[in-house]
């Protein structure tokens, strides 16, 4: 196959699978807004779980055991309370190659390790630090930690793509009260302002919520509000993440799931 034709079927296989995020997306919109308090029943059952089997459970990830994280895990979420994926996480993981037992199947080392790696960004978090330090240390953060430690310390964190960019082009941007700032991925410097306001008038973004793989299954999303009140903020779950920051943020125009971390080889080229 010769350049032009690779990159037309890459450029196909992306505009698929950004219309179908779009596409799902729109439905599920809808969907939550009429039956958001029944969607979200399963995740709040915290006055059932005893704070010393949280306790058990955060000690058994901290401490590298992942046997007994997994059984303090099926205590705080007992198998009876699996629910099947909602479609907009299976289509999204159909669309990214992905069976539907990744998100189905039961406790897994890569779920431990989502564990130990959110637990470990969270000692990180300075609670009085300024916003001037807060940022310094984002600029320092490796990149599989960045986007956590941004969400730990309150912010919208987006993986920002210039579609029509040849090299592609990604910036990092976070908002919080009000306030937006653009991380150059090149050298890490920070701007003031969003990303759609540095870069060309002409640019096309698309805003893609980083999102990890474990974050997907019902499982954790169940495990993480159940665990919330006793150890603080837990990732959300990536639909009602994507819902409340559309609402929230109207200028945006394009909003998806990021998929490298659910399909790493994926490339988002547009020409």
């Amino acid at each position: 196959m010769n350049k032009d034709s690779e990159l037309k079927t890459r450029i196909a296989a992306f505009l698929v699978l950004l219309a179908a995020l779009l596409v799902v997306f729109a439905g599920f919109l809808g969907f939550f807004r009429d039956y958001g308090n029944i969607f979200r029943q399963g995740e709040e059952k915290t006055a059932d779980v005893p704070q010393d089997i949280v306790v058990k459970w955060q000690n058994a990830v901290e401490n590298g055991d992942m046997k007994n994280a997994f059984i303090y895990a099926s205590q705080i979420v007992p198998d009876s309370d699996f629910q099947l994926p909602n479609a907009v996480y299976t289509d999204f993981f159909g669309s990214c190659g992905q069976p539907p037992s990744v998100l189905t199947s039961p406790w897994t080392p890569d779920d431990f390790r989502r564990w130990q790696a959110w637990l470990a960004q969270s000692k990180q978090v300075q609670q009085t630090a300024d916003m001037d330090t807060v940022l310094a240390q984002l600029q320092k953060a490796p990149l599989g930690d960045l986007f956590d430690l941004a969400a730990l310390y309150g912010f919208d964190a987006f993986a920002v793509r210039i579609l029509n960019s040849d090299p592609q082009q990604e910036l990092y941007e976070f908002r919080k009260d009000g306030k937006a700032y653009t991380m150059f991925t090149a050298d890490r410097k920070l701007a003031r302002g969003t990303a759609q306001e540095l870069v060309p008038q002409d640019a096309k973004l698309i805003h893609l919520y980083p999102a990890q793989l474990a974050d997907y299954r019902r499982f954790n999303q169940l495990l993480f509000r159940r665990i919330e009140p006793y150890l603080g903020r837990m990732p959300l779950p990536p639909a009602e993440a994507l819902i409340e920051l559309k609402e929230k943020y109207p200028d945006i125009a394009a909003l998806a799931f990021l998929p490298d971390t659910v399909r790493p080889a994926a490339k988002i080229t547009v020409k």
